[in-house]
């Protein structure tokens, strides 16, 4: 749950901030877009955890934005497994 509110709450970011910085031009896109980033492979790593790898390894894909979390989705789930 937490891993789906981080990547919405990026992606409302990325979406609001590039609408309201839009007359400041291109410096004003930066923040937006790096904080979407953060949050984005901040909530990779929750969801990392969920399917039971390391925080790091959600992080880590999070950067690659949407390459990473198509990587990660398709990723085996451990405790899946586990559980029967």
């Amino acid at each position: 749950m937490k891993a789906a509110l981080y990547i919405f709450f990026s992606v409302l970011i990325l979406i609001f901030g590039s609408l309201f910085v839009g007359p400041l031009g291109f410096t004003g896109k930066v923040w937006p877009t790096f904080t979407a980033i953060c949050l984005t492979a901040w909530g990779m790593g929750w969801y990392a955890v969920g399917k039971g790898y390391t925080r790091s390894t959600g992080i880590a894909l999070g950067i690659l934005w949407w390459i990473g979390l198509v990587v990660l989705w398709l990723l085996k789930d451990k405790y899946k497994s586990a559980k029967g």
